[in-house]
């Protein structure tokens, strides 16, 4: 290894130690716990879009101690983690662009979908019989109308 490669690597060391300083800096009021100060005034979406960040700059930085470690980090299951949340960072960039189409296209067969038909019976079982006995003649009149 030559001077000149020595005097380069230093330049590197000294440029990774200030960039944790600033890290730690911009990190400074996260990390003295003092989160809801932060987050009083902000809209639910912005209050999100903190909580993802602040997860995945959490995630990157313990990747990126691994790999100071030598650890196989794309092994690690912070790489796991990673991609995760790196999934909701853009399902509220999606939402910030005003693109939710498109994640309503994917997500439709995921959504949960109310029987119905399940959800009053269920009401019906729950309700004293008097109450039961009115709903039933009431649901009988309304179908007679209907038919008419």
């Amino acid at each position: 290894m030559g001077k000149g490669d020595s005097i380069n690597v230093k330049q590197c060391i000294t440029q990774f130690g200030d960039s944790l300083t600033e890290i730690e800096t911009a990190l400074s009021s996260v990390i003295t716990g003092d989160i809801n100060s932060l987050l009083q005034g902000l809209s639910a979406h912005d209050q999100a879009k903190f909580h993802t960040l602040l997860a995945y700059a959490s995630n990157a930085l313990f990747y990126v101690y691994l790999c100071t470690q030598g650890v196989a980090a794309q092994e690690h299951q912070v790489a796991q983690e990673l991609k995760r949340v790196r999934g909701y960072v853009e399902k509220l960039q999606k939402i910030s662009n005003g693109d939710s189409k498109a994640d309503d296209a994917q997500d439709k067969g995921k959504r949960l979908r109310v029987d119905a038909e399940a959800s009053n019976r269920h009401v019906m079982a729950a309700m004293p019989s008097d109450v039961r006995k009115k709903a039933k003649k009431e649901k009988k009149e309304k179908e007679k109308k209907s038919k008419k």
